[in-house]
């Protein structure tokens, strides 16, 4: 009779242990980024987790054979060959404008593993953009100060050879030689501001407060909208880089409207014709614009000044643009 209650006691405690077990492992697999799903050898779907439900846009799958929900090679392989061959895949595929990477193994059934590579392929081409933007400003500030030089020059002659001349055709090609020489500069002394880090000075300021007063200083109609919120910025350097962003919002629709939100997020959104796809990718780009008289700087500098903020910047254009500040 001990011998038979003792029995019960340690196999009690063995199918305690396993509800743990099983209970952590249930606990893994809903709280997992990765989706998972696992058919049978018959090809029963006899595991899904919640990511997988979520990439597949599908519930109640467990317990119904595969194929009566998908194609075969749904998953841009043969899953019938694959479960009955035991391959191993791997494969990048878009799942619900997702990109998502695929592998398989085998363990008395096949296990997919699905991984969303969306947002690493977005930090991926950010640290190549960062590299070729490190690369391209190391380049700009050498060209830049090679050329500052015969500039200087060139400006100093030219007012030496206007004092001279007499003619007032003359005169006046010598003043366009002037002042193009005085627009080059300035050029060069933005690429040259570029290249230089950002130094702020923070202090706590009203964001809705400082929307106002950009407002008061942008080229057209600006309406600010929201209550007060409070962040430690650089008050000059943000209006600034806020003042560029609205004016090109008046440039492309004729007015802008500024929203403050609350965890320091400033909206400014204009009803233009919206943003190309190719010119969207291109946007910060230093030396990319598409006005005429643009240097292409403007847009990179905001950029610059936010992000040295511990900030971000992005851009959504569908009917109008919407750019969104994350102090």
């Amino acid at each position: 009779m001990n011998d038979l209650r003792g029995l019960y006691v340690e196999l009690e405690a063995k199918v305690e242990r396993l509800q743990e077990r099983l209970e952590m492992s249930h606990m893994i697999l809903t709280n997992i980024d990765e989706g998972i799903l696992y058919l049978n050898p018959m090809g029963f779907i006899s595991l899904c987790n919640p990511m997988m439900e979520r990439l597949l846009n599908s519930n109640d799958l467990v317990s119904t054979l595969f194929w009566d929900h998908f194609d075969d090679e749904f998953f841009g392989f043969s899953m019938r060959d694959t479960l009955e061959s035991h391959i191993r895949q791997r494969v990048l595929i878009e799942l619900d404008g997702r990109e998502v990477e695929i592998s398989t193994s085998y363990a008395r059934g096949l296990i997919l593993l699905c991984r969303d590579r969306t947002e690493v392929r977005k930090l991926e081409k950010s640290v190549q953009q960062n590299e070729r933007l490190k690369v391209l400003g190391e380049m700009a500030a050498t060209l830049a100060h090679e050329i500052r030089n015969p500039l200087g020059g060139i400006e100093g002659f030219a007012s030496l050879l206007a004092a001279d001349l007499k003619e007032e055709s003359q005169a006046a090609m010598v003043a366009s030689i002037i002042e193009g020489a005085r627009t080059l500069n300035g050029l060069v002394s933005n690429v040259l501001d570029y290249t230089r880090s950002v130094k702020l000075h923070f202090k706590e300021c009203d964001l809705f407060q400082i929307c106002e007063e950009v407002a008061q200083f942008a080229s057209g109609p600006c309406i600010v909208e929201g209550a007060s919120t409070y962040a430690l910025v650089d008050k000059e350097r943000l209006k600034l880089a806020l003042l560029n962003l609205v004016n090109n919002g008046i440039d492309a629709a004729g007015s802008v409207k500024m929203i403050v939100k609350k965890e320091a997020i400033i909206e400014i959104e204009d009803r233009g014709p919206g943003i190309e796809p190719a010119v969207l990718e291109k946007l910060f780009t230093p030396f990319f614009t598409t006005k005429t008289k643009g240097t292409g700087l403007g847009l990179v500098e905001a950029k610059k000044v936010i992000e040295a903020h511990g900030g971000s910047i992005s851009v959504a254009s569908n009917r109008g643009t919407t750019f969104t500040v994350k102090l």
